[in-house]
């Protein structure tokens, strides 16, 4: 996946400092608090479990910091709720007006924008989303200084009405109007009018101010941008709904009136002190019963924030815009960070984490990392979690397991606000269409730690694990006797990951036996790969005596070692390599050894390790989300929700654990339908992918094909490139075969063999159902070289226990561009079948560590 481009965001911008130490003490009587997944000193700072029935205006306001929002979705308050223990923001096809900008679609955003912000610790927030294209639901933060210009100009107004007093049992409309005295506008500075409700109504006109008003409801009840008032002119306002729900609850009703976006406007209307009564404020109810104020008051930022203006015949309303420094800006220290960012169109199991920094223009910069877990995000709560050390390291979490990391001294030193957005469109195709109506992201809670990890300490001595796991030890030398005078070596993680620096060549203590099967796993990240970057066993001192490394990125060409895998390019985030070494090479190795070779200029070269296992049998880490169905059990796959996707045709595709997997193409007619999973394994030899079937044709004898087949596919999304075994009746004839495909190579390869009916518990060749359970296995080979692979396609009759047919399929040729990342994505497809009942589905040849 590429690094997503940045949000190039249409803003302008506002403010509310909160007390954060009341709204923690508050969620710690409610809650029992928490702690990071990764061991720490940590001091809760900020906590949100969404546990009442509205929003936390004194946590979060709507949108960002500035009033804009990316995509042809407005950010609508009526589409941001809080119920059920949870936050959702819902996307729909109601056009609606934001900031002055109409927009076709209709969808949420909120933020802690001058509610909460934080310098580094620990920020992790539990959700789920809906898939559909069009989609970009994301976690994430962005910078906010201490530039708001002005603190003196902040200020907002507050009114009171004592509804019950006012003689109405019930109400239709409610019409708050209030005369200007002044309203700055203009077309290219437009000011900012928005009215919010107020719960408590505690508050006094002779004790309010800055420091101690209540929390506004963030979801504004009327939103006027770039208005115009003259002296003396009637602004209305409507607040119906609130004003009837405070009939219905105590018969008080508060709103205030407040410039949430920073537009640096000032706007003053009369107050209830007002020496001409015709000028003070009035709530009218139904059209004809006028409702004065029982209290209202401005309050003011700054050096004021302790001053009550109660008795002031003013209420004003303005904010200021600071200019330089800019208060978001991602340079000079800021940094957007994307704890979980995805699109809709990368489907329901696809997210990713990035960050971007030094603007958005041509010196902005970025890395990314995904496909990253995300499961069946339509039905799966994952907690999503960022790690974070000014000025020295990001790590990004998903459900407690960590999924990226950048070291570097930019990272963002500045404080940073959290967003929680459910934007639409954004790149990579993810055109927005009606199928977003109604489609949610939902949070469980968001939660944000000070302090910082654990460091575990570091092993004095290489070991590897059980499960072939290696920690490196501080036991390492000199490699080949090469010149490391300015060599470094970085071992982190309690020795989960080495970093090599500069120019230098290592080795590691290791006894390990390779055989055939021995592989080795290892995640591999360099930002500078310069000349060589390799890493493998070794048994002895020498890098020229035998080829023992696996070169993995570098300007050179190093005949001396393994070119297979040298496929890494520089400063792509991690990549995970699964690496058969039994088949370069065999024997009893005493070292792992690294290579970082860059003679010319001795530049800051690195390349860091991770994950690294060494283990008999070929297992890839990055199969992790199936490994199939068998023997009544699911591998690593939620019955509830299988993580296999239709790529081509059309059909249902259904998984109980009880009747096993089953592929309907249609009830009563046939169609065609290619299944496979999201996640890809590593083609390696002798790998076999088994499937127990039965199935159910459509057309009688002599009609149009039917298959079933497995394989492997290329594509993530697409059945067009594809490597297959399969089982079925040819077009127009009675007569069953087994076959082999594969368009991959030039030329393409098609193999067919017979089977006999009788075989297949039918009275003749052919037949409209196959009464025997059926397993159909397939074998593929990898040879030495993309020309000499070749594969195995058995069928065998589970009721007999006899092998009906057997197709060998001599060498063949497949495209280097097939395998060059060895990555395969298993299969299952039925064509112009109603239906095929599967027992088992799995992928075997392996011996799990």
């Amino acid at each position: 996946m590429n690094t997503p481009p940045p949000r190039l965001l249409r803003l302008q911008s506002v403010f509310r400092p909160l007390s954060s130490v009341l709204c923690l003490l508050l969620a710690s009587v409610l809650h029992a608090q928490p702690t990071p997944p990764i061991p720490g000193t940590w001091t809760l700072t900020f906590q949100d479990e969404f546990d009442g029935t509205a929003l936390d205006g004194s946590k979060w306001k709507l949108g960002q910091g500035d009033a804009g929002i990316e995509g042809p979705g407005g950010n609508n308050p009526a589409n941001t709720t809080v119920g059920g223990g949870k936050l959702t923001l819902r996307a729909s096809t109601d056009p609606v007006v934001f900031a002055g900008t109409n927009f076709a679609y209709s969808t949420g955003e909120i933020s802690s924008y001058m509610r909460f912000k934080q310098t580094g610790g620990y920020l992790e927030a539990r959700m789920r989303w809906d898939q559909a294209t069009g989609l970009w639901p994301a976690f994430w933060v962005m910078p906010e200084r201490d530039g708001y210009g002005t603190k003196e100009w902040f200020s907002r107004a507050f009114l009171k009405f004592n509804l019950a007093g006012s003689g109405v049992s019930s109400i239709t409309s409610a019409k708050l109007r209030i005369k200007t005295i002044v309203v700055g506008n203009s077309s290219s500075n437009p000011n900012n009018l928005q009215t919010l409700a107020v719960t408590d109504d505690s508050w006094t006109e002779t004790g309010i101010n800055w420091n101690n008003q209540p929390a506004l409801n963030p979801l504004h009840l009327d939103h006027k941008w770039g208005f115009n008032s003259a002296a003396g002119d009637i602004v209305e306002i409507d607040v119906t709904a609130w004003a009837q729900a405070q009939l219905a609850g105590d018969g008080v009703m508060s709103v205030a009136l407040s410039d949430e976006f920073r537009r640096a406007r000032a706007m003053r209307f009369h107050s209830r002190n007002a020496v001409n009564a015709a000028d003070r404020p009035v709530l009218v109810i139904n059209g004809s019963v006028n409702v004065a104020p029982a209290a209202d008051a401005a309050v003011k930022w700054g050096s004021y924030s302790s001053t009550n203006y109660g008795s002031n015949a003013e209420l004003e309303v303005r904010t200021d815009y600071a200019q330089s420094p800019n208060n978001s800006t991602t340079a000079d220290g800021g940094m957007e960070l994307d704890i979980m960012e995805a699109l809709g169109v990368w489907g329901k199991n696809v997210a990713s984490h990035a960050i971007h920094w030094d603007g958005y223009g041509a010196s902005q910069q970025s890395r990314g990392w995904g496909p990253v877990p995300a499961l069946n995000t339509d039905t799966t709560y994952r907690t999503y979690g960022c790690y974070w050390v000014p000025g020295e390291l990001i790590e990004f979490y998903v459900d407690g397991v960590k999924t990226g990391s950048y070291t570097d001294s930019r990272v963002m030193t500045v404080p940073g606000y959290l967003i929680l957005s459910l934007q639409l469109g954004g790149w990579d195709a993810n055109n927005v269409t009606s199928a977003i109506h109604n489609k949610t992201v939902d949070v469980d809670y968001v939660r944000v730690w000070s302090g910082t990890k654990s460091t575990p300490a570091i092993p004095s001595a290489t070991s590897r694990a059980a499960n072939g796991a290696i920690s490196f030890g501080t036991d390492y030398s000199v490699y080949s006797a090469q010149p490391n005078a300015t060599g470094q070596v970085t071992i982190a993680d309690g020795g989960a990951a080495v970093t090599v620096h500069k120019d230098s060549w290592w080795k590691f203590p290791l006894n390990y036996t390779v055989t055939p099967d021995t592989v080795i796993e290892v995640t591999v990240e360099s930002a500078a790969p310069g000349e060589i970057i390799a890493f493998g066993l070794e048994n002895n001192d020498s890098h020229t005596d035998a080829k023992r490394l696996f070169h993995f990125a570098g300007s050179q060409v190093w005949t001396g070692a393994w070119t297979d895998f040298k496929d890494y390019v520089s400063a792509s985030g991690p990549k995970t390599y699964l690496i058969p070494v039994g088949q370069f090479y065999t024997g009893a190795m005493t070292h792992l050894a690294i290579a970082n070779d860059n003679d010319a200029g001795n530049k800051a070269v690195a390349a860091r390790y991770s994950n690294v296992r060494i283990h008999e049998g070929l297992q890839s880490v990055n199969f992790t989300s199936v490994e199939g169905y068998a023997n009544g059990t699911l591998h690593n796959q939620p019955a509830s929700a299988p993580a296999w996707q239709l790529v081509s045709g059309s059909g249902s595709f259904n998984i109980n654990l009880a009747s096993g997997l089953t592929v309907n193409t249609a009830q009563t007619t046939a169609q065609n339908a290619v299944w496979q999973t999201p996640v890809s394994y590593t083609a390696t030899p002798s790998r076999t992918t088994v499937m127990d079937f039965g199935f159910t044709q459509s057309a009688a004898t002599g009609g149009t094909a039917t298959i079933v087949s497995l394989g492997h596919f290329y594509n993530a999304t697409s059945a067009t490139t594809n490597l297959r075994a399969y089982f079925g009746r040819a077009s127009g004839t009675d007569a069953y075969r087994i076959g082999f495909y594969q368009n991959n190579g030039s030329p393409a390869t098609s193999l067919t063999a017979n089977v006999a009916g009788s075989a297949l518990g039918l009275n003749s060749t052919g037949g409209d159902n196959v009464s025997a359970p059926l397993q159909l296995s397939f074998t593929l080979n990898r040879g030495a070289t993309f020309s000499d692979w070749t594969a195995t396609v058995t069928l065998k009759n589970l009721t007999s226990g006899s092998t009906v047919a057997t197709l060998n399929v001599p060498a063949f040729i497949t495209s280097a561009t097939f395998f060059s990342d060895t990555s395969l994505y298993p299969s299952i497809s039925s064509e112009s079948i109603q239906s095929t009942a599967l027992s088992q589905f799995a992928i075997t040849g392996y011996t799990s560590p």
